[in-house]
């Protein structure tokens, strides 16, 4: 069954939200159609994925005033519909003179590009605010599919402090699907009084055919080489990592640690590192792509995710690059936060530390460190953990089921 599929995210492309594209081109190869609405439009560097994208996408979907942007020519964009198609005044006609228009946040001016859309199996919304927008735009006729909305952390959490309390309200009443991507999220879903029987977990995953699984412990002769993969802000909690890297090297521990990522915080990190004697140790590699990052872990023995719930109570959901070092042979520290322990489980496949405790981050890598078979052995058990639950080309393919049980029909 091949389906037409429409994905919707609050921004697209962007570089940190693998999970968006990687589910993209994962139900392209199993065959599916695709296309993709935004009202943010990023961009991507990396030439191999803007092949790939412009290969498995039909259309990016734009608000009619959205900027035009040369540097998305690589990708067909449609911001206004084929007026000389009769489907697109009688879709028009219908929007128009339907109750709600007047009422919707998101009249023709955000979706025109939809009025004209081919008719979709499916709506698949990352993160919620694109599930709330996509709902209304239902409601008045714009757009009419099965409506899927996958949770991922910071629209569950600390964006909710910026709307009103009934936000998610006509989306959990008129959705069809909800998707957290760990258990964590789901509970959340339930406290906001999301229907539990419309909601299960859909774990994110990692094309597991780009690692090369080593376990990559340092030689007595080498520094433990550790690294960071993260957009450069509060909840990340780089400034701990920073602080337990210090507690090593005052331990007398030889110790890197490369920071691959860029954000607002990157001077605020960069002046901690000096302040604590830390410039020969401490490295900011700026943001890389995908491919480089697959590279760099290949160097590297820890990955070291120190996150934190932010002064605004923004969260995390399970980051992939944790995925990502698992597969290639990394051992992950991390906090335990949100939905980290699902997948870092403590003393089976990584090792975890209360969040904002540098002093325990610490400890666990030293702990590790003159142990080579307890780290053989956690690195292992995290291999096998990824690959029975966070492989991407299982997932995609668990996705594309569950999107083709909403929406049977004859081909």
């Amino acid at each position: 069954m091949t389906l037409r599929l429409l994905f919707s995210a609050p921004s697209f492309p962007k570089v940190s939200e693998t999970f968006v594209t990687g589910q993209i081109l994962g139900l392209h190869q199993l065959g599916h159609r695709v296309d993709v609405f935004t009202t943010h439009p990023g961009n991507v560097a990396d030439p191999q994925l803007r092949q790939e994208l412009s290969s498995a996408i039909g259309h990016l979907l734009l608000p009619p005033l959205t900027p035009h942007n040369p540097d998305l020519d690589w990708l067909a964009q449609r911001r206004w519909p084929n007026w000389l198609t009769r489907c697109a005044w009688a879709r028009l006609l219908r929007v128009v003179t339907d109750p709600g228009f007047r009422r919707s946040r998101y009249p023709i001016r955000k979706g025109a590009a939809l009025l004209c859309n081919p008719g979709y199996d499916a709506i698949i919304c990352h993160f919620g605010p694109a599930g709330a927008m996509l709902q209304q735009m239902r409601d008045i006729g714009l757009i009419r599919a099965p409506l899927v909305t996958i949770f991922h952390g910071y629209d569950l959490t600390n964006y909710l402090e910026r709307v009103p309390r009934d936000y998610y309200r006509n989306l959990f009443e008129r959705g069809d699907l909800f998707l957290p991507i760990s258990d964590r999220w789901q509970d959340r879903l339930a406290e906001l009084g999301c229907p539990p029987e419309q909601t299960r977990v859909q774990r994110l995953g990692t094309d597991l055919d780009i690692f090369t699984h080593a376990v990559r412990r340092p030689s007595p002769d080498e520094p433990v080489r550790l690294m960071s993969v993260a957009r450069l802000v509060p909840k990340k909690g780089i400034e701990y990592g920073i602080r337990a890297v210090g507690r090593l090297a005052a331990a007398g521990v030889p110790v890197t640690y490369d920071v691959i990522g860029d954000g607002p915080l990157r001077r605020e990190l960069a002046t901690l590192a000096d302040e604590l004697g830390l410039t020969d140790q401490v490295t900011f590699l700026g943001p890389r792509a995908h491919s480089e990052v697959a590279a760099l872990m290949r160097d590297h023995h820890i990955l070291l995710v120190p996150s934190v719930t932010d002064a605004d109570g923004g969260m995390e959901g399970i980051p992939v690059v944790i995925m990502e070092a698992m597969a290639s042979g990394l051992l992950v520290v991390a906090s335990r936060h949100s939905g980290i322990p699902e997948i870092v489980r403590h003393g089976e496949t990584g090792l975890l530390a209360p969040e904002r405790d540098d002093t325990a981050l610490a400890a666990c890598l030293q702990a590790v460190v003159p142990d080579p078979d307890r780290w053989a052995s956690l690195v292992h058990t995290a291999r096998d953990l990824v690959h029975s639950e966070y492989d991407l080309q299982n997932q995609n393919a668990r996705l594309a089921e569950i999107i083709a049980g909403l929406c049977p029909r004859e081909r």
